[in-house]
């Protein structure tokens, strides 16, 4: 009986131990089946993602140096370098227009527009489509026919003013500075001075052809110009400006034909002789008669460099009022109004000082003036003077020119107890004063 159950129990282990191996290589087939699973899985990633890699790359490869108007000269990703990255007129989303540091048109190779100065490849200077006032409107560089480059109010410095292509009147179309050629210079309705009126090369009829104010005119056919010429190929004329086109220069004129000025310079493009001044036409200077002097490495002017101006019988202003605060109430305002004309050809620098002040006011504020001129708020809640003092300072008013000034004056209520300005007098007069 004992044998048995030691047979038995021999029986019972042996089958345990065959359990156990048969568990044991279960485990080990199912460690190297999810081992092969995950190699797959780890072979199949690696090679979806060099897929995409290389499909990315492939797609987002540029294309350099590409011509689209079939003239021979690249237009479009055009390295510049060298160095197989594109410099200028890059189009980096595909659609054959160039939208980062864009050119000036297609036969420019430099860039202008949507400039990128940090090399993260997006615009960050003198951008393209510019809403200034944020009325939905292009303001600055237009692309109006949406072909990545400006059209209209270009602006070629990035100083955020258009110089080419000036819309003046908004309606869309260029009437100012027009570049007819696209070599970035203008020819018809060109504007001298700045003000969106044109001056020279003026187009009347509006058929895009200068009719009158013609550029580079020989009038005496010797093959040299001598009216409105353009020296320095600006595009704007800088020699014997004749603005009211009759034939007779009016400014920088050249009269000994070395194609400088020497007669009436405006050297800063107002319409004002700043130098070398006739001021009653019998082409003789009379005013500011010595040429500005710069150094030689021309840096900042040295010598002569501002007008002196011997005008004070030409420049005119005076005017006295008395104030009388007895019996007024809060709130109480006046107002004076005097001019101050220029009578002479060049423009003046003055200042406006207050003379033969009389003040019996005590406190500061309770009677104070506002600055108008023609019409417009210069200063506004200044104190009147105790003594004769400053108004304004460093004032400039062109030839034959007219400002209108108008001092309004308020007792002010100051919430303290002011019956002691009751009866107070303030009085003054205002003088022009020349700056030497």
């Amino acid at each position: 009986m004992r044998r048995l159950e030691n047979d038995s129990d021999d029986y019972q282990e042996q089958y345990d131990i065959l359990i156990a191996e048969e568990q044991e290589k279960q485990r080990k087939k199912m460690f190297w089946v999810i081992f092969f699973c995950l190699v797959i899985i780890l072979f199949s990633v690696l090679g979806a993602t060099y897929s995409y890699y290389k499909i990315y790359i492939e797609v987002n490869k540029i294309e350099l140096n590409v011509d689209t108007d079939g003239d021979g000269i690249p237009d479009l990703n055009i390295d510049i370098s060298g160095n197989g990255i594109c410099d200028v007129n890059c189009d980096t989303n595909g659609d054959m227009k160039p939208d980062l540091n864009v050119s000036y048109n297609k036969k420019q190779n430099s860039a202008i527009f949507n400039i990128d100065t940090d090399g993260d490849g997006k615009p960050d200077t003198n951008l393209i489509n510019q809403d200034l006032n944020g009325d939905g409107i292009c303001d600055l560089n237009c692309d109006t026919n949406d072909d990545g480059f400006p059209d209209v109010n270009i602006d070629i410095n990035g100083d955020g003013k258009p110089e080419l292509n000036i819309d003046v009147d908004k309606d869309g179309k260029p009437n100012v500075n027009i570049d007819i050629n696209g070599d970035m210079k203008p020819d018809v309705n060109i504007d001298y001075d700045g003000d969106g009126i044109p001056d020279f090369n003026i187009d009347t009829d509006g058929d895009g052809i200068p009719d009158k104010s013609f550029t580079n005119q020989d009038t005496d056919k010797d093959g040299v110009c001598n009216l409105n010429c353009d020296i320095n190929e600006d595009g704007i004329p800088d020699i014997n400006l004749d603005f009211d086109d009759d034939g007779i220069p009016e400014l920088n004129i050249d009269t000994d034909k070395n194609f400088t000025c020497d007669l009436n310079c405006d050297t800063n493009y107002d319409k004002i002789c700043d130098f070398k001044c006739d001021i009653n036409g019998d082409i003789i200077c009379d005013v500011n008669c010595e040429e500005p002097i710069k150094p030689d490495n021309n840096e900042k002017c040295e010598i002569n460099c501002d007008p002196i101006l011997d005008v004070q019988a030409n420049l005119h202003v005076s005017y006295k009022k008395s104030v009388l605060a007895s019996g007024i109430n809060l709130g109480w305002t006046d107002s004076i109004k005097f001019t101050v004309e220029n009578h002479s050809n060049v423009s003046v620098v003055y200042n406006l000082n207050w003379i033969n002040v009389v003040n019996q006011f005590t406190l500061s504020n309770s009677l104070t003036y506002d600055v108008l001129v023609n019409g417009k708020e210069q200063y506004s809640y200044v104190p009147v003077p105790k003594n004769d003092s400053n108004l304004l300072s460093h004032l400039v008013i062109p030839a034959h020119t007219t400002y209108l000034y108008e001092i309004q004056y308020m007792f002010n209520n100051l919430d303290e107890n002011q019956d002691m300005e009751q009866g107070k007098i303030f009085s003054a007069q205002i003088e022009a004063e020349i700056v030497q």
